[in-house]
């Protein structure tokens, strides 16, 4: 099973990571691929965590690759949706495990979020973590 995890510079991440671990790894045979989409040089906060998503699988004998790519337009949620949904199609993804966090009822009216899209459009499982 190849699992994809979409990461931010947040605990929402991280989250995400330990229940991808802690839910998929006991199945046996789990590959998961973590990507930070950044529109500028990789960053130290960005490399701390791809580094801590990497000693979870470190410590479960899972397989975990932490990427950063960089991405021109990567402030837009079409592009880093997009993007999203061509690595799943590349890297044949079974399921993306992503962070989700509740947003007001007003950012729900006007705005819906990158993991909503996903969630609606990708042709794979979508699991949501809050």
């Amino acid at each position: 099973m190849h699992i994809l995890i979409p990461f931010d510079i947040d605990p929402v991440s991280e989250r995400a990571a330990r229940y991808a671990v802690s839910h998929f790894g006991p199945l046996g045979d789990v590959r998961i691929t973590a990507v930070h989409l950044t529109k500028g040089d990789k960053g130290v906060s960005e490399e701390t965590v791809a580094n801590t998503i990497e000693s979870l699988g470190e410590e479960h004998d899972i397989e975990i690759n932490a990427e950063i790519l960089r991405m021109e337009g990567a402030a837009s949620k079409d592009k880093v949706r997009e993007t999203v949904y061509r690595i799943a199609k590349e890297a044949d993804i079974d399921t993306v495990v992503m962070g989700y966090e509740q947003k007001s009822v007003f950012d729900n009216v006007f705005n819906e979020s990158t993991a909503d899209r996903i969630l609606g459009d990708l042709d794979v499982p979508v699991v949501l973590v809050p």
